[in-house]
This record gives structure tokens, sequence and C-alpha cells, in this order.
């Protein structure tokens, strides 16, 4: 997506593309939540979307910040929490948008 013309309308900025391969590794590797759907909004940012029951989530990357959106699709209503900002993000961070996986340990 970051390779496509910029004036194509799935291209990602560089800096947005390299967030997202973060988020979605720290997600694959440490959360229990199922593949995204992946949504470009040009440049400047992405999202990744899911649809649990009734409810839609997206959780849009920028540069700088992760913003988390949950959308009830019956009730029509719609609340947005910043989730990190800055250009660190943490495993504490990924904690606020899903829960982790458990792993059971086998004997040896």
């Amino acid at each position: 997506m970051s390779e496509l013309d910029s004036e194509d309308a799935f291209h990602v900025g560089n800096d947005v593309m390299q967030r997202a391969i973060e988020v979605i590794n720290l997600l694959r590797d440490f959360a229990d939540v199922p593949y995204p759907k992946i949504l470009p909004e040009g440049e400047d940012s992405l999202s990744l979307t899911w649809k649990l029951n009734d409810f839609k989530q997206f959780l849009t990357i920028y540069n700088d910040e992760l913003e988390r959106t949950i959308y009830n699709g019956v009730t029509g209503i719609r609340c947005i929490e910043q989730i990190s900002e800055g250009s660190e993000l943490s495993l504490h961070d990924v904690t606020k948008i899903f829960p982790l996986k458990v792993r059971s340990r086998t004997a040896e």
C-alpha cells in the first residue's frame, strides 16, 4: 500500500504503514482477536476494522497516534478513545484494545 502511487486511493504513507505493521504484529502475537479488514484512509491514516456482535470496532493508525472507535449498529452510538500518542507503542497499549491470548504450557 505504501508503494502505490501517491494518487492511488489505496496509497498509505510509509510512516503510517510501518506503524500499522507494528500494530498488526502486536495484535497477531498477543491479542485474542480475529483478523481485521484494512481500510486505507489516504497518506496519513489507515484503519483496521472488526465486527463483533452488534459492534463495529475501528482502530485508526496515524503516524504518531492510535485511536479506537466503537460503533453500536443498533443504537447508533459511537465512542472514541485515544489509545496511544507518540511514536512508541507498547504491549500495554494493545491490552487497552483487546484481551491478551492465554497460552498453555505443556510438560516436556
